[in-house]
């Protein structure tokens, strides 16, 4: 009975934070309400799907490095420009991107590192971290559409949040996951092919 109570606190509190960031979105612009509509849905799957995992990385640390990694895009301001459409492209690639990720971890996916079970097909194939990857593409999406001084900086912090969460979750499949280091030699890059 715990367990479903603070799953319904936790999702109350994602709701009122989502609607909160999003009530000027929708007056700006419907593609940051969709950016932040997937960040509510992720966040609601994580809330109410079970989490079957074998080992779990519970520290402060990794704790607050995977949230930040997640509130960082509901950060972002509104000063639209109307500079070209590359954003768009960007953000509803990235927005893809994450969302067939997404899927095709199915039950796997969660906010804090965890070993659940290993995905090595789709875009898991291409690079390790696909849905991160799309995160990033979308947010800097974002970046081109609203370009100012504060969103570079939450681009920055939201970068170095998910690059220092693909750290913890690493390591934590390379202790848990025998499988994991062929994995990553099959395949070499983290977040962007041929490059990182």
């Amino acid at each position: 009975m715990k367990v479903v109570a603070s799953k319904i606190v936790l999702f109350l509190f994602m709701f009122f934070f989502f609607a909160w960031s999003s009530f000027k979105a929708v007056e700006h612009s419907s593609l940051l309400w969709c950016m932040r509509a997937f960040v509510g849905l992720v966040g609601s799957i994580c809330v109410f799907r079970s989490a079957p995992h074998r080992t779990r990385d519970t520290s402060t640390v990794a704790l607050f490095v995977s949230w930040a990694s997640v509130i960082c895009p509901l950060l972002y301001s509104y000063n639209y420009t109307d500079n070209n459409d590359l954003y768009l492209v960007l953000t509803v690639a990235g927005l893809a991107i994450s969302g067939i990720s997404l899927l095709e971890l199915d039950k796997s996916f969660g906010i804090v590192p965890g070993f659940r079970e290993l995905k090595t097909s789709g875009l898991y194939r291409i690079v390790r971290h696909p849905i991160y990857a799309g995160y990033l593409l979308a947010s800097l999406g974002w970046l081109l559409y609203t370009p100012s001084l504060g969103n570079c900086f939450v681009y920055l912090a939201q970068f170095f949040f998910t690059v220092t969460r693909i750290h913890f979750e690493e390591r934590l499949l390379q202790s848990s996951c025998p499988e994991y280091a062929e994995y990553k030699n099959l395949t070499k890059f983290k977040l962007i092919p041929l490059v990182f």
